[in-house]
């Protein structure tokens, strides 16, 4: 349990790497956005078609109930993004835009009314955890059945979380232009994940058993081609070419493809 933790705090603290690289890293660039992210997406989609999915078909009470499980987690993170609305972090145009800031060296930026400033911190934090914490237990549940086999999907997540500490740390920096407060604003929401996932697992942990488990793989691969289809590719898109974009996702598959072979 204690590896699966880590495991889930790593991915999810990955959004402090993004607000490290978004308030004092490097300036990063919409073609470095859209490889990371479509290597992601070929990484989630790959080991939910060949992975998940089979187990799930395998073990789940029906073909019909994994199925059903599938579709469910794809509507699960709809239902989330639709009432998060322009507040979510994983919006594209927010994580482009905030690239786009973060490349073009901008000004210092000014400050602007405190009160305002936090009522934006509090509705980012609240739409935070609702939508990492499926993304948490997602990473939660793959340790705890496998470790080595959750290394791919840790990273996946971790790279896809990065554009969002970005898209937090940068609005943040140029409404405060306190660098410090903004990156800790940035990792502090990363934390949503692991807590979000501990949360969700103290429901339905009493009722896993290997058919709920098989249940729970389709539900997990369901959210993991979703966020592919509806986040990372149309993020990766927005931000660069259809050739790059699409040579990444094979690559990602690729590499998830080579992973599996040498795990056996």
């Amino acid at each position: 349990m204690l590896v699966a933790i880590l495991l889930t705090v790593l991915a999810g603290s990955a959004t402090a790497i993004g607000g490290l690289i978004g308030v004092w890293g490097p300036h990063t660039s919409n073609r470095l956005l859209s490889a990371g992210v479509s290597l992601s997406a070929g990484v989630m989609i790959y080991i939910s078609f060949v992975e998940l999915l089979p187990g799930a078909f395998e073990h789940a009470s029906s073909v019909g109930a994994a199925t059903l499980g599938f579709f469910a987690g794809a509507v699960f993170v709809l239902v989330i993004e639709y009432f998060a609305g322009k507040w979510s972090p994983a919006d594209r145009n927010r994580q482009v835009t905030s690239v786009e800031q973060h490349a073009s060296h901008a000004p210092k930026p000014q400050v602007r009314d405190t009160a305002q400033l936090t009522r934006t911190a509090l509705v980012m934090a609240v739409v935070l955890a609702a939508h990492n914490a499926p993304e948490g237990f997602v990473t939660l549940v793959s340790a705890l059945q496998d470790p080595v086999l959750a290394l791919p999907i840790v990273f996946a997540i971790a790279i896809h979380n990065i554009p969002e500490g970005i898209a937090v740390a940068v609005p943040m920096y140029h409404a405060t232009g306190n660098r410090l407060k903004s990156w800790a604003i940035s990792a502090a929401s990363g934390m949503a994940e692991p807590i979000g996932a501990l949360i969700l697992y103290a429901i339905l942990g009493p009722f896993l058993n290997l058919g709920v488990v098989g249940l729970v793989n389709a539900v997990i691969a369901g959210i993991m081609v979703f966020i592919s289809l509806h986040e990372l590719l149309p993020l990766a898109l927005a931000a660069g070419r259809k050739t790059t974009v699409t040579l990444w996702l094979l690559v990602g598959m690729g590499v998830m493809a080579v992973s599996l072979l040498i795990l056996g």
